[in-house]
């Protein structure tokens, strides 16, 4: 038996190399940096990020849908008398136009109950990311079969109105009153966490007004 202390030794006028087991470790270790480094920098700087977007944008598609399911159930039948009052002075002209709260109140708490509910049961299996999304490149982030991904929490849903006049002909005003619906979510991937906003303007009602229209809006 002959024990090989160096790289190579000369035995009967023949060379032998002999391994070295130490340097191939060290070798698969080096190999084995680099490409866990390299995949994470990639990860980083590509994966994360393109995932991120696509669970966003799959997000405030769902939510919007989930809106205006909400909206057409609950508010399908409402009318403008129901949120405002139209006052007239001695000539016909509008003296004032006054605004239901308690009733806006009502349907801004009833949207946001309902919406916040039915977003959490939509999400709640994942949302839709295409399997190429994974690859962090922008050319397979839409190819592959759709896999379902639970990443995203739903924070807060709340609501607000808002209401503009636009010139609807001689003496004619068109008064529209908007309900805005505001989610927050979060997507949280492994090294991300990205905290977005969805608006989505519905328009609730209008009303075509004859006469010179106030300048102030109340509420009653």
């Amino acid at each position: 038996m002959i024990d090989c202390v160096e790289e190579r030794i000369v035995l009967k006028n023949k060379k032998i190399k002999c391994k070295n087991p130490h340097r191939r470790k060290i070798s698969v270790f080096i190999i084995f940096f680099i490409v866990s480094g390299s995949l994470f920098i990639h990860y980083k700087s590509n994966v994360s990020r393109i995932l991120s977007e696509t669970c966003v944008k799959s997000a405030e598609e769902i939510t919007i849908d989930a809106v205006n399911n909400v909206v057409l159930e609950s508010l399908s039948e409402l009318k403008y008398s129901d949120l405002a009052e139209v006052s007239l002075d001695n000539s016909g002209n509008i003296k004032m136009i006054n605004i239901d709260v308690v009733e806006t109140n009502k349907i801004a708490r009833t949207v946001s109950i309902k919406t916040k509910k039915l977003l959490e049961q939509k999400i709640k299996n994942g949302v839709p990311v295409p399997f190429g999304t994974l690859s962090g490149l922008a050319y397979f982030s839409g190819a592959g079969k759709t896999i379902f991904l639970q990443v995203v929490t739903v924070k807060n849903v709340y609501c607000d109105f808002s209401s503009d006049f636009l010139e609807g002909g001689i003496n004619q005003t068109v008064h529209r009153i908007y309900l805005i619906v505001k989610a927050e979510v979060t997507v949280v991937i492994p090294g991300v966490k990205n905290e977005a906003e969805f608006d989505s303007e519905i328009l609730l009602c209008e009303s075509l007004l004859v006469g010179k229209v106030p300048e102030i809006i109340v509420g009653k």
